[in-house]
């Protein structure tokens, strides 16, 4: 994966940016600054592959930063994004990449990609000979691989290898024992005949991914049970890594956060009847909720009200039955004088409340919508 930083003092410029870069499955985001001072301390810790610039940054010119990026770590790559053309040969006497100006066109922007693709050729190709394999447990639970653009979907042998192999990845990070996983996926089974049980099926599982051509590198079954994934490849793992590690959101990780969120498609395991399953479930759904609020709390906090109404309705889409999101709606429209959504999202509100839980709206929100009509 190469890894990348964006910096520039506007964030409403660095929110286009980011959403201009999603198209990029072998790009990383690991960090977005309005701070130069930031920006340099986290790449002196995290040496990102590039970083993408403003020439004129607030109180100090972006070719300055460059330079001090550049003597932190020679081998970053710097593209310089500017409204103005006049800086771009200071900006290639320090060897900088690539220099665009604004907008950014998308397919100037492909340009600079694939140049700084080929710089980083070996991240890239490593990151591709991984995304062969997915394995999706967000919905419907599938094992696939891509080849030459082809979709190879795993086929399984039992329905005990399936449930123990999404039993064994939803414990990625644990060592599980033999007589644990017998008594959870043969409970009520003779103890020596469900030991025996899990030896079949793993061996079976084992047998199988090998005729699926998985290398070790990618998935791995341990003697222990326990599992060792590249990442990349399970949206579960990815999305459960990755916000265990969060403890706050700020304009470094929000768009970052935005993408991990995106693996989220649908209740984990969703069409699997697991008994072990239930609880995790809601767990991981009322986890998503709540990050999703975070997340519209933050872009509400920084005015950023296209983000937030944007936010609020991937909660609705999730949950349409939270009321929560509904008034904070409604609340967005009235303040941004967005009178014929807010008269759209009245009724569906009101058919909610009184269908659902038999209750009448707020006054308030009555009061508003009487007087809008």
């Amino acid at each position: 994966m190469i890894k990348i930083i964006l910096l520039d003092k506007n964030i409403r410029v660095l929110e286009r940016m980011a959403y201009q870069f999603k198209d990029y499955d072998f790009l990383s985001i690991v960090g977005i600054y309005t701070s130069p001072k930031a920006a340099v301390e986290f790449i002196k810790q995290s040496s990102p592959h590039a970083v993408f610039l403003d020439v004129n940054m607030k109180d100090i010119c972006g070719i300055e930063i460059a330079k001090e990026i550049k003597a932190t770590n020679s081998n970053i790559q710097i593209v310089f994004v500017s409204k103005e053309k006049s800086k771009a040969f200071e900006a290639f006497e320090i060897h900088a990449l690539d220099y665009i100006t604004k907008p950014i066109n998308k397919k100037r922007l492909d340009i600079t990609v694939s140049r700084l693709k080929e710089k980083c050729s070996v991240v890239v190709k490593d990151i591709e000979y991984k995304n062969k394999l997915s394995i999706q447990c967000f919905g419907k639970f599938q094992i696939y691989q891509n080849k030459e653009d082809q979709k190879s979907e795993y086929k399984w042998r039992t329905k005990k290898e399936k449930e123990l192999l999404a039993f064994l990845i939803y414990n990625y990070d644990k060592n599980i024992s033999k007589d644990e996983l017998a008594s959870i996926l043969y409970n009520g089974v003779d103890k020596k005949k469900a030991s025996n049980n899990i030896y079949v099926t793993m061996s079976g599982i084992r047998k199988k991914l090998k005729e699926f051509e998985i290398e070790r590198s990618e998935l791995k079954i341990h003697a222990d049970y326990s599992l060792t994934m590249a990442e990349g490849i399970c949206d579960y793992i990815d999305f459960d890594c990755f916000f265990k590690r969060l403890s706050f959101i700020d304009e470094t990780n929000v768009f970052e956060i935005e993408r991990k969120l995106l693996l989220y498609k649908g209740l984990f395991l969703e069409e699997e009847e697991y008994a072990w399953c239930h609880e995790i479930r809601q767990h991981l759904d009322i986890k998503y909720e709540q990050t999703l609020f975070s997340l519209a709390f933050f872009y509400k906090e920084k005015s950023l009200y296209q983000r937030y109404e944007k936010i609020l309705h991937s909660i609705l889409l999730n949950n349409p039955l939270s009321v929560q999101a509904m008034v904070q709606l409604l609340e967005l429209y009235f303040e941004r004088k967005k009178f014929d959504m807010y008269r759209k999202q009245y009724v569906i509100y009101k058919e909610i409340l009184m269908n659902e839980f038999n209750e009448i709206p707020l006054d308030k929100f009555s009061e508003y919508y009487l007087k809008m009509n």
